[in-house]
């Protein structure tokens, strides 16, 4: 990567259109690691 990064990491925070989906897909295949962070009940991610 031009940028100086080694790589790339996708963090998701329930996603409800199908983003962390294809993410998982994509991390099984080995391609973008993916880790979801779910959200605290009663608290925003924001």
């Amino acid at each position: 990567m031009g940028a100086g990064a080694d790589g790339i990491i996708v963090v998701t925070d329930g996603c409800d259109d199908g983003t962390d989906n294809m993410l998982d897909l994509l991390d099984t295949a080995g391609l973008v690691p993916h880790l979801q962070n779910p959200a605290r009940r009663g608290k925003s991610l924001q």
